[in-house]
């Protein structure tokens, strides 16, 4: 199953109020079991990012409605990046002319 990197950080209206924050953060990865989406880890970072998490999709598409649906909220903005693993790497230069 793809992997997705996902940067993201509060918004105005998602620092305010930082406990709820990171409890809804924590329920989501239920929530997103329905949608076939795993959540294989959320962090808090110091840094550019206030979280960054890490999750695995059944396709794109899937990935981009959770990541819109989020976005709608107002909390939290994000930056979405498709992660390969090693395997899937070697096997992508392997088929290089």
């Amino acid at each position: 199953m793809p992997t997705y990197v996902v940067l993201g950080n509060f918004t105005d209206q998602g620092a305010k109020d930082p406990k709820g924050r990171l409890e809804r953060i924590a329920s989501y990865s239920e929530t997103l079991q329905a949608t076939g989406i795993t959540m294989i880890g959320a962090y808090l970072t110091m840094g550019e990012y206030d979280v960054v998490s890490i999750y695995e999709a059944p396709s794109d598409e899937a990935m981009a409605e959770m990541v819109l649906t989020a976005a709608s909220r107002g909390n939290i903005r994000t930056k979405t990046m498709r992660a390969f693993t090693l395997d899937e790497a070697t096997d992508m230069v392997s088929r290089l002319p």
